[in-house]
């Protein structure tokens, strides 16, 4: 008989294969609804000024991690509080889609240092998100989720110009709410297929 587990791995299978065959648009696409579907189903906490701090819901002691230095695929924590329906990460609109990203792509290590969590540049710097989304792209995002603020690249001021700034800090406000302001943000990708359009 099959288990739960079972049943969600292949799900899995099956889901990452559409993602396999996708356009590079088409991902974008499966990314947003994937982690817009996570936010809906309070599997995320989404906060400004956070990246991605995962919470890792499966009962071990923290001794014990610290005495194997342990190193983990980041796709089975999620998996597992998947199956638990229980809050994986807290994270920002980049870390939103890199939880997602990671989800379909997997080959994402993560390490064990006082807590599991991706630094800024780990998580917006990825190989999960810099497959799908140009630095731009990344920027823009970024920007209305943090209302004009946020983190900042070297390339940041060649990529968007004071119109893209403007646009992006007026986008973010219009949500007072970091939920709701993320959810906007995802569903614009979804609707402009694949593409963030303040």
């Amino acid at each position: 008989m099959k288990t739960k587990q079972d049943k969600q791995a292949k799900a899995i299978k099956t889901h990452n294969k559409h993602f396999q065959k996708a356009t590079r648009a088409g991902k974008r696409v499966m990314v947003a609804k994937d982690a817009l579907e996570r936010v809906l189903n309070k599997q995320l906490s989404v906060e400004c000024g956070l990246w991605c701090d995962v919470i890792d819901n499966r009962n071990r002691k923290e001794e014990e991690i610290e005495k194997k230095d342990e190193t983990v695929e980041f796709q089975e924590i999620i998996l597992s509080n998947q199956l638990g329906k229980k809050i994986t990460c807290q994270v920002c609109a980049v870390g939103a889609l890199f939880v997602s990203a990671v989800s379909f792509k997997n080959r994402c290590k993560i390490e064990w240092d006082c807590g599991y969590y991706f630094s800024t540049d780990e998580a917006f710097h990825s190989e999960q998100l810099t497959s799908l989304f140009s630095e731009k792209q990344r920027l823009l995002i970024e920007n209305a989720f943090e209302c004009g603020g946020g983190f900042t690249t070297a390339n940041e001021s060649k990529l968007l110009s004071d119109k893209d700034d403007n646009k992006t800090a007026l986008f973010g406000e219009s949500y007072k709410n970091d939920g709701k302001r993320l959810i906007a943000i995802l569903k614009n990708i979804i609707q402009n297929r694949g593409t963030f359009k303040p």
